[in-house]
């Protein structure tokens, strides 16, 4: 796969070029692997750079056309050796072995001072903001056949004022006719393309505990043992961002979500966390992933009153009677502080789900400090942990035993 990048009268432009044995199909990288096929091979951010890092561009080639590679790619500048090795980590190479044919000993390393946080608009990435209000905040915009896609984030963030923020509009979640990222390193693409510009030294993703060490919320995944093939970090990518000189980190990754909720609740009291942008830009009140919002502010907040007539739809009993159950932390603590709460049509599908014995749910896993690259991590475990309540060593043992695949195999 080749490449070509120009940026001028306001826009960038990041074009593909499929060459021999290339047909445009992969399997998208995320928890399920969902083939695809690219329809667009032309990406576009209404962002005009300044300067441009070859390293940093090179990941967003690699972020967005990874899966849809063979063997070569030719990025749109030389880059340097620092970027091949960190693509040859065991986890890369089990994928596929990609040579890089522009490789260059002159590209210096990247390196920057200021925060990026890559702000999705939920509470994660919300949390992030309440910890570190000194993070630049960076929102990709979505461009859907050429339309702007109504998002209340794109409100919130420009609300923000250019000096602490910026939205960044793409049509990068539609170059495959499914729709969405190839990856999820996407989320970060922008923050890239205005790094070097900005003076971004690291990028901020808000992926709590449930998705780090809890694989979706299903079972613990030690990642200080995955470093054999994935790197120092942990994650393949998130090592690939430190090699460059950028590190990608999550200050939620030793949190649950019913934690970074608790820590944006001054925020969503003003309207801006948005969870679902399914009704115009909002919440629909329908979904599984509303329903799981929802099941958290009920257990969190006891003044709320939720309408769970809304859920009890299809759509959300199939999420909920799935196994294993993504994310059965939040119903196992719901069944263990405030069963009451729930209405009887989800406790009727949840009698196989064992309740929390600790409060490990609402508390902080300190060794994701352990996989945060210096000098970062000095920062990060001071502001996360003066936030929020770390566990104790009997909480750590029932988060290390978490597993709902017991038995589904057997």
């Amino acid at each position: 796969m080749r490449f070509e990048f120009k940026s001028a009268d306001g826009f960038s432009f990041l074009e593909a070029f499929l060459e021999p044995g290339e047909d445009g199909t992969g399997r998208r990288w995320d928890g399920v692997r969902t083939k695809t096929r690219l329809s667009n091979l032309r990406v576009l951010f209404d962002y005009e750079v300044d300067s441009i890092h070859p390293d940093l561009l090179g990941l967003i080639c690699l972020n967005l056309f990874f899966p849809y590679m063979r063997s070569e790619v030719e990025f749109p500048m030389p880059v340097s050796q620092r970027l091949q090795d960190a693509f040859r980590l065991p986890r890369f190479t089990q994928e596929k072995e990609l040579v890089f044919r522009n490789v260059s000993a002159d590209v210096p390393e990247y390196s920057g001072t200021r925060i990026a946080n890559s702000f999705g608009g939920g509470f994660d990435s919300t949390a992030i903001r309440q910890m570190f209000p000194e993070a630049y905040v960076i929102h990709e915009g979505k461009i859907r056949d050429g339309e702007i896609v109504p998002s209340h984030t794109v409100n919130v963030v420009d609300e923000l004022g250019d000096d602490n923020g910026r939205v960044v509009y793409s049509n990068s979640r539609n170059i495959t006719e499914s729709g969405g990222w190839p990856t999820w390193p996407c989320c970060t693409n922008t923050s890239l393309l205005m790094a070097t510009d900005l003076d971004i030294g690291t990028i901020f993703i808000g992926q709590h505990l449930g998705s780090t060490y809890l694989l979706q919320g299903t079972r613990f995944w030690d990642r200080s043992r995955a470093r054999r093939w994935h790197g120092s970090t942990g994650n393949c990518w998130q090592s690939a961002f430190e090699a460059v000189g950028i590190p990608l980190i999550s200050p939620v990754a030793g949190m649950t979500d019913l934690q970074t909720m608790a820590l944006s609740r001054k925020f969503f009291a003003r309207d801006e966390v948005v969870c679902c942008y399914r009704a115009n830009g909002r919440e629909c009140h329908e979904c599984p992933k509303c329903f799981r919002r929802d099941l958290m502010r009920s257990l969190l907040s006891e003044d709320v009153s939720i309408d769970w007539d809304r859920y009890d739809n299809q759509r959300v009993h199939r999420n909920v009677e799935l196994r294993p159950l993504r994310y059965a932390y939040t119903y196992a603590t719901m069944l263990m502080a405030a069963p009451e709460r729930m209405p009887q049509w989800l406790l009727d599908r949840l009698h196989d789900i064992e309740p929390v014995q600790t409060a490990w749910t609402m508390k902080l896993f300190t060794q994701c400090f352990e996989d945060i690259p210096r000098p970062w991590r000095e920062l990060v475990e001071e502001r996360v942990s003066a936030s929020v309540e770390s566990m104790t060593p009997a909480e750590i043992a029932e988060l290390r035993a978490f597993d709902q695949t017991l038995g589904l195999h057997g």
